[in-house]
């Protein structure tokens, strides 16, 4: 059974393996940044979201008179108005107009001043005319909304996809949604307005919409009231599709620099990883098992022993160096006249951009966000602790914890967590006050006289486990363990799992913008920008 989205999201996956069945060669060759930047800057100013008492929801500005289609299930069914968030934080009210609670349509209105719409809010003008014969299969469509998990950004998140389905009542793509989604727009590439998002499906591809033409059928009287067309010729033209399609300086770019990272013993892919040098190569530090060998595997299945060289724990990265007497593919750089080696500041990089990830590119996304700061965690040891007297006794061990992997038992005496000593319960609070859920720790206790070591993974507190907003009641998929506490990320949209995290992510020049760090959310991935990796890695730039 699906179930209501109250936030936006869109994933493509082979847009780009599409893109090279319908484009001329030349296109693909001489592939170029389609115009998504302006029509996502354009339609930001038109999405807000919807506060009704706990529910929040999304919604489209239709009319410059301040009309707002949405789902009738973000509402609550007793009130008569809800409040409206604008994208620069501030706070209107709307008079709900009509809702239908069956065809899950509603129409509300602004309250506000006869000057005209506040600062920071327009209407979207751009309603598609035609019927869903115009919407076909593979028709790549943006979409914006607020995922409820984030109730502190006012600015909507865009998503790439596609329509995988479409008949006269609902529309499926594959535009990743999320609590807080429902009810904001969905778009055609070059910014038509062609529905509204309604409900999250199992998979992260599977997503409904209703067509804008059953919206308008559902609040023709009220449209009619209210002086408001969704149907005015003079406001309406066919659907443009603009596929997105990565250069071949991209895909050279994916390929020389993409590895995967394999436990030695069985070369199981653990991670991937980005290729900085010819012999540095940086990846996810918490997926790396502490004190295994490690081998990089490269894309043409050769393999060499690569060993730590540094790493940094606020930023969840490793940086390994291929050992001694180990080869490595050389790295040809792209046509000086066709890609930068990287991208130094991320704040250069536009909503809306198009990125390229996967050793092939057949992965893309769209940056929904630049200098992003996700909030942090609370992790959990998973132990109950008490003083006795100078030392810090274990009463108990939960299972599946970072406690019991470390091998952690009742009676042991706590000695130090990374190290650094534990003389009481503080010293303990301490010791985490740093970490991350996701984030690998060494526990040393003392159990009668004997001293030993163990190494766990800090989990989420069990509370968090069951938050809608994080996990979908199961559909937000697979996500990272360490997802959290992330500072000056790219949050983008590519449908990656939490195992090819570490891998490089770039623009459709080949541009290397940064590598994928966590798989935060259904509808999120985020990114390292490339020069606070070049950083850790003391490399000025990104080398041969």
């Amino acid at each position: 059974m699906t179930a209501p989205a109250t936030t936006t999201g869109i994933v493509l996956r082979q847009v780009a393996a599409l893109a090279a069945l319908t484009l001329p060669a030349a296109s693909i060759a001489d592939a170029v940044e389609p115009p998504y930047v302006t029509v996502v800057a354009n339609a930001l100013p038109s999405c807000v979201r919807i506060v009704s008492r706990s529910d929040h929801s999304s919604g489209v500005l239709v009319s410059p008179a301040g009309h707002i289609l949405t789902v009738a299930h973000g509402l609550h069914s007793n009130d008569d108005q809800a409040e409206v968030v604008t994208p620069r934080g501030g706070r209107l009210v709307a008079h709900i107009l009509h809702r239908d609670a069956a065809a899950d349509v509603a129409l509300l209105k602004l309250q506000m001043p006869t000057s005209g719409l506040p600062d920071g809010l327009h209407a979207l003008t751009e309603f598609a005319s035609q019927d869903r014969s115009e919407l076909s299969p593979h028709t790549v469509v943006l979409s914006l909304g607020f995922p409820a998990r984030d109730t502190s950004t006012a600015e909507a998140v865009v998503r790439l996809g596609r329509i995988e389905a479409a008949t006269d009542s609902a529309l499926r793509t594959s535009c990743t949604l999320t609590v807080g989604d429902s009810g904001g727009p969905l778009l055609t590439t070059d910014g038509v307005l062609i529905g509204v998002h309604q409900k999250i499906g199992l998979g992260r591809s599977s997503n409904l919409h209703i067509p804008l033409q059953r919206c308008r059928e559902v609040l023709a009287a009220a449209l009619k009231s209210e002086d408001v067309s969704l149907s005015d010729l003079d406001n309406t033209r066919p659907v443009s599709v603009i596929q997105p399609v990565a250069s071949a300086a991209a895909k050279k770019q994916l390929q020389q620099r993409s590895v995967r990272i394999c436990g030695a013993a069985d070369d199981r892919v653990i991670a991937f990883g980005t290729r900085l040098s010819d012999t540095l190569v940086a990846t996810k530090l918490s997926l790396l098992p502490p004190g295994e060998a490690i081998r990089v595997q490269f894309m043409n299945d050769e393999f060499a022993d690569a060993s730590l060289l540094t790493s940094g724990q606020p930023r969840d990265l490793a940086i390994l160096q291929l050992l001694p007497g180990n080869t490595a593919p050389p790295i040809i750089e792209p046509d000086a006249n066709s890609a930068k080696p990287s991208h130094p500041n991320p704040s250069q990089l536009d909503i809306g951009t198009v990125l390229f990830a996967g050793n092939a590119a057949q992965t893309t996304g769209i940056v929904a966000r630049v200098k992003r700061d996700e909030p942090r965690g609370a992790p959990s040891l998973g132990c109950t602790l008490s003083q006795d007297g100078q030392l810090v006794k274990v009463d108990r061990v939960t299972a599946n914890s970072a406690a019991s992997e470390a091998g952690v038992k009742p009676q042991d005496r706590l000695q130090a967590i990374n190290a650094a000593p534990v003389r009481d319960l503080g010293s303990v609070a301490k010791a985490l006050q740093t970490l991350e859920p996701g984030d690998r720790l060494s526990v040393t206790v003392v159990r009668v006289d004997q001293t030993t070591v163990g190494f766990g993974q800090l989990r989420h507190r069990p509370n968090k486990l069951l938050d809608r907003t994080e996990f979908l009641d199961g559909r937000a998929g697979r996500l990272s363990l360490r997802r959290t506490g992330f500072q000056n990320v790219i949050q983008h949209d590519a449908a990656l799992e939490p195992a090819e995290m570490g891998g490089p992510l770039v623009l459709a020049d080949g541009t290397i913008v940064g590598i994928n760090i966590a798989r935060r959310s259904r509808e999120a991935v985020l990114a390292i920008p490339i020069a606070d990796v070049l950083e850790l890695a003391k490399l000025k730039r990104l080398q041969p």
